[in-house]
């Protein structure tokens, strides 16, 4: 009964997750951070996740250059010149960084990561909420962080239906990476890229009068950083 149990919900996942490009276009998807507390009161319908090619600071391929520090960010964001000290803050899902809102578009957001992720991409998913829960309101931006002292800028979209005149106060962030998510997702576990679970547990969440559990799962995991702008 249990591997049918686990056959039906794979066949559930592939179902809500068709949509997605194949993993190869996923291309390289005062501010405080929350890390890992509970993020989720809501789901969001749309699980593609859509090619974003980000624009760096000054660019992508430079290692030698610490790159222009950009003008519309709060006096309180600061980043590294050297590679080693300046960065804001810490979490342990991605080491030291520096991620920065823009004061005249919400929409635009600017990183620099101390540990170069280049093995998977790093996927930002715009959100507005406060620390004790948040809702998608778009879908996720993903990029490869190449060198400690590049500034990499990329722009959210918001796009969830009914939800597109909503500002970001907020982003879910993590490693497109795959780890090992309990039951309910699967018995002893199963095995998914971060961005599919947390996908996934939104949208059961959202389609299953607020069942949590799947979310519960998702956030037992702790492979991701729930950071906001407020």
């Amino acid at each position: 009964m249990k591997i049918v149990i686990t056959l039906l919900f794979s066949a559930f996942l592939l179902t809500l997750i068709s949509c997605n490009p194949p993993r190869d276009r996923r291309v390289a998807f005062s501010g405080g951070s929350t890390e890992n507390t509970n993020p989720f009161t809501d789901g969001i319908n749309d699980t593609t996740l859509i090619e974003s090619t980000p624009t760096p600071v000054p660019s992508e391929t430079s290692t030698s250059t610490t790159g222009t520090i950009p003008t519309d960010i709060p006096s309180t964001c600061t980043f590294s010149t050297d590679g080693n000290s300046g960065y804001k803050s810490y979490n342990a899902h991605v080491g030291k960084f520096t991620l920065c809102q823009s004061t005249t578009d919400a929409k635009k957001l600017y990183i620099q990561v101390q540990t170069p992720i280049t093995a998977n991409r790093l996927c930002l998913i715009p959100t507005y909420g406060n620390q004790s829960g948040s809702f998608y309101i778009g879908e996720p931006r993903c990029l490869f962080i190449y060198n400690a002292k590049t500034i990499y800028s990329l722009s959210l979209n918001i796009n969830r239906i009914n939800y597109t005149n909503i500002t970001p106060n907020s982003v879910m962030m993590m490693k497109d990476e795959a780890h090992n998510y309990g039951p309910p997702f699967g018995y002893p576990y199963q095995s998914l890229l971060s961005p599919d679970a947390y996908l996934f547990c939104s949208n059961w969440m959202a389609t299953h009068y607020g069942d949590t559990s799947y979310c519960q799962a998702f956030n037992a995991v702790g492979a991701f950083v729930f950071y906001t702008f407020y």
